[in-house]
């Protein structure tokens, strides 16, 4: 785990695996499509080949979401924790600490838990990165938290880019093509 950079006052936390991973794991899906499906189509039929072929965007964008787009942002006023499809708001006020036991969430007023799904338990690390997340996290809400004591809510919304609507019709054109064929 690093900060991966500070840009007028915010802080992103991510493993530093994750863009490298997520972006090895996408360009492998693209090769999987250039190289193999071509190869595929001689032999299965043209609806299994172009269900296989609406499924590669997708499986690809949902590999970045998975991989190398979920992080923490540490503003002056409090988190951003962006996840797998959602992504909250926690003012400093709301923070209540972090929890480590199977995998980092943060814990705020009211007794919620909020997972951060860029920091899971991994066997690979064995909790290294997450207790340096943890710690980082910490230490930034130590020295903002008497800052702003007016906003106390936890913000929850769904996170999805343009390119995750433009995705929404590629896994249905291919159980489409899977019931047609």
């Amino acid at each position: 785990m690093k900060v991966l950079r500070t840009r007028h006052g915010v802080s992103v936390l991510q493993r530093s695996s994750g863009l490298f991973l997520g972006s090895i794991a996408v360009a492998g899906i693209a090769i999987f499509a250039v190289i193999v499906l071509p190869a595929a189509a001689s032999k299965n039929s043209t609806v299994d080949t172009i269900g296989l072929w609406c499924m590669m965007p997708f499986g690809m964008r949902i590999v970045w979401r998975a991989v190398g787009r979920p992080r923490v942002e540490i503003h002056k006023d409090g988190l951003k924790i962006i996840g797998l499809f959602d992504r909250y708001w926690v003012p400093n006020s709301a923070f209540r600490g972090v929890e480590t036991d199977q995998g980092l969430s943060i814990k705020v007023s009211g007794g919620q838990e909020i997972p951060v799904f860029a920091f899971s338990s991994s066997l690979i690390d064995r909790g290294r990165t997450v207790e340096a997340a943890a710690s980082e996290i910490c230490q930034a809400a130590s020295l903002r938290r008497r800052k702003n004591q007016n906003q106390l809510s936890v913000k929850r919304s769904i996170d999805w880019a343009w390119m995750d609507i433009a995705m929404a019709p590629f896994p249905i054109a291919a159980g489409a093509a899977i019931l047609l064929g």
